[in-house]
């Protein structure tokens, strides 16, 4: 089988991915609840260090000027990039699909926190309050495909769907003695 590859993606490797969990029943359920992991080990003042699968641990630290050291993203900002990250793949994933050509995507976020309520000072919301997307490509498709590229990341990104949505977040604590 020949390699056809748009935009640095195998379309043969994808579309072969796609028709085994169309045609598997219990593979797209078992998909439907894949567990993701990470773990995050505190390593002093506001640095951690964060470990997934058998990568390169991430260094998280937060902004001098809230005391850290500056040693990496802040978790604020990891949550950007991970926005921004899973809207760039999936606007790759449904151009390619399309059989659009990319010859450049930035993906730029922002967003607005309430750091006085994060620290506890006011009693208001200290997560973002509103975060915005810009989505700067370069490609020969036509406006009205990029588009409808454009909304329908949005709709499929988990990330934002993620922010979107409540989540219910469990936590446990283990104490060690």
């Amino acid at each position: 089988m020949t390699k056809l590859h748009l935009n640095e993606i195998d379309i043969n490797r994808i579309q072969t991915i796609i028709r085994q969990i169309q045609e598997n029943p219990d593979l797209s359920d078992k998909l439907a609840k894949s567990i993701w992991k990470s773990r995050v080990l505190w390593t002093g003042n506001f640095h951690t260090t964060a470990f997934s699968r058998e990568l390169n641990p991430i260094e998280i630290d937060q902004v001098d000027w809230l005391t850290g050291d500056n040693r990496g993203f802040s978790p604020q900002e990891l949550l950007l990039a991970s926005l921004g990250s899973s809207v760039a793949i999936v606007f790759v994933t449904n151009a390619t699909a399309l059989g659009v050509t990319l010859e450049m995507l930035e993906i730029e976020i922002e967003g607005e926190l309430d750091i006085p309520s994060g620290l506890g000072i006011y009693n208001g919301f200290p997560g973002y309050n509103n975060i915005s997307i810009t989505i700067e490509v370069k490609s020969n498709a036509p406006v009205e495909v990029l588009e409808m590229i454009q909304e329908k990341t949005i709709k499929l990104s988990p990330v934002a769907n993620t922010l979107e949505s409540p989540v219910q977040i469990a936590t446990n604590l283990k104490i060690i003695k």
